[in-house]
């Protein structure tokens, strides 16, 4: 009989930070959602004791016969315990 271990989104998120530590991930391919993102990133910190760092980057984009237009990503990163900005802790980010 195979394995039919189902994984949650939580489990998945967890694999993807830890396949890619240090690396900006942009938050669709983390999960669909603002709201799910949020949760993902609370769960991992205190499930798990993950420490994902958020940021927002503007970007513009441009179609053909289109105006421009300005967009902002949300993306992840895992950072692990040995590479944590210390200044973050101390300021009350993390």
């Amino acid at each position: 009989m195979a394995d039919t271990k189902m994984t949650t989104l939580l489990d998945r998120a967890e694999a993807l930070f830890r396949a890619r530590p240090g690396e900006w991930i942009d938050g669709r391919e983390v999960a669909g959602s603002d709201a799910s993102r949020r949760r993902i990133r609370e769960l991992l910190r205190t499930r798990h004791g993950m420490v994902i760092e958020n940021r927002l980057r503007r970007m513009t984009t441009r179609r053909i016969n289109q105006d421009s237009a300005q967009c902002v990503i949300s993306e992840y990163r895992w950072v692990p315990e040995r590479e944590l900005d210390l200044s973050l802790i101390f300021w009350g980010v993390c």
